[in-house]
Order: C-alpha cells, then structure tokens, then sequence
C-alpha cells in the first residue's frame, strides 16, 4: 500500500491512489487527472479519520434519517484493517444501514459532480417533511468519547470507551 495522492480540483481537496509507478517513472492513478495538476503526498491518519466520520454521522442524525445509505471506499478498508467498523458502528446502532465498499466514489461540490477515492460517502432518507419527521433525542456519539490507538509492528487497534 502507498501513500494516497491529494489535488485541489474545484475548491475541493480529493484523493487518488498509486495504483501502480511504471520503471519510466510514469504513474497509474484510481482516477482521472487533468493535464497540469499537481498532486501532492498525504498520509492517512486512522484515528482523524474516525473521528470525521463519527461527527458527520452526528451531524446526520440532525436529519433524523429512517435509513443510511454507506459506501465507502476500499482504501479505508485496507489502512484501518480490523478498526474499519467504527467508521459506521454508532449509526448502525441507531438507524438501519446497508452499504458496500467500492474503489472509487462520486460526490457533488459547488455543482459539480467528481470521482474521488478514499472517501466514504453516507446518505440518509427518510418520508415527510420537517414538520413530520421524528426527532431522534440524541446522538449515537458521546461528543466527550476519546478514540485511542492501540499498534504494534503489523497492526493497530482502535478503542472508544
């Protein structure tokens, strides 16, 4: 696994992954390129990337969804290993989800529709308007729970108390 790639494209930071580094130097991105852009090295940080997750899922709860659509991307998958459940987990308990991984995930920005990888892309539904729409009391997210790290050489763990 290498480091993913990162480029701003339409006020948007998105990532791509090394697929593959030809011996000519030439480079086989997930996704598309444009001519000129500039791509830089980024790291993935599992516990910000949890963290991230759990706050948009709050935030989704807002919405108070009857049911979460969750795609999400491969590469968390493969850098988070056995800790990719807590992306999803306290949703899960508190509305239906179903989902799938995929490498590569599209998403709207400034009205423009864009292909990015390493993302996970989470969509709530639900009938009727405001007015009538249940209000979920609280979120599945304590906002004061810490996520700690647990690694060794091989692998790391993740714990929320």
């Amino acid at each position: 696994e290498t480091f993913p790639m990162c480029l701003r494209r339409n006020g948007t930071t998105i990532a791509r992954r090394l697929m593959e580094i030809h011996a000519d130097g030439c480079v086989y991105v997930s996704a598309d390129l444009a001519e000129g852009e500039r791509l830089r090295i980024a790291s993935g940080d599992p516990i910000a990337i949890i963290s991230e997750a759990q706050r948009t899922h709050a935030e989704l709860c807002e919405f108070s969804p009857e049911a979460v659509f969750i795609v999400n991307c491969m590469g968390h998958y493969t850098m988070l290993q056995q800790n990719n459940v807590y992306e999803y987990t306290a949703i899960s308990r508190t509305v239906p989800t179903h989902g799938f991984y995929s490498y590569a995930e599209f998403f709207r920005s400034k009205g423009k529709f864009m292909k990015t990888n390493l993302m996970m892309v989470s969509v709530g539904s639900r009938e009727g308007g405001e007015t009538q729409r249940r209000r979920r009391s609280t979120s599945p997210y304590r906002r004061s729970s810490a996520i700690r790290l647990r690694s060794s050489p091989t692998s790391c763990t993740l714990s929320m108390p």
